[in-house]
């Protein structure tokens, strides 16, 4: 896990505006956007420009560090319409914030609780599906793997 990457991209998703978010969609273009080209590739001009497009924490990982996906969530390296597939999102989040199989499913497929409203769900602690909430889950998240690892360790040394 590259606490780093982890931690700039808190800083990144908590000054996204309220709009460009949300954990419980891959991509979410709007009716519009989707009847001028059903095969819209999102790139990192609509931070800049926000045009109401969502994603989650991996999307934005793929939009942060200069790539391009469409609404089905595969990456590719520009928005040319012959530009070469890289991978899925997750698969690309995964890889860039050096998390392993099991971290990347807590951190961009966490449970939800969506009664009224949707809450971001990790461990007991649960956060709003807001830039500012994913943020802060992004945050606890780091700070719980680092405990993990450090009884780990402990333990191992106990062993020895």
């Amino acid at each position: 896990m590259d606490k780093r990457k982890l931690e700039n991209l808190a800083k990144f998703i908590e000054k996204l505006p309220r709009r460009s978010f949300d954990i419980s969609t891959w991509v979410n273009i709007p009716q519009k956007m989707l009847n001028k080209n059903p095969y819209q590739r999102i790139c990192k001009s609509i931070v800049k420009h926000p045009c109401g497009t969502t994603c989650c924490i991996a999307g934005w990982e793929v939009i942060r560090n200069g790539y391009c996906m469409n609404d089905f969530g595969e990456v590719y390296k520009d928005k040319k319409p012959e530009s070469e597939f890289v991978c899925d999102a997750l698969e690309f989040a995964k890889n860039s914030l050096d998390l392993t199989e099991e971290q990347a499913g807590e951190l961009f497929t966490p449970r939800m609780s969506c009664n009224n409203r949707c809450i971001i769900l990790l461990g007991d602690k649960k956060f709003r599906n807001t830039p500012k909430g994913a943020a802060k889950m992004i945050r606890q998240f780091i700070k719980e793997k680092q405990q993990e690892g450090k009884q780990q360790q402990e333990e191992q040394l106990t062993e020895v």
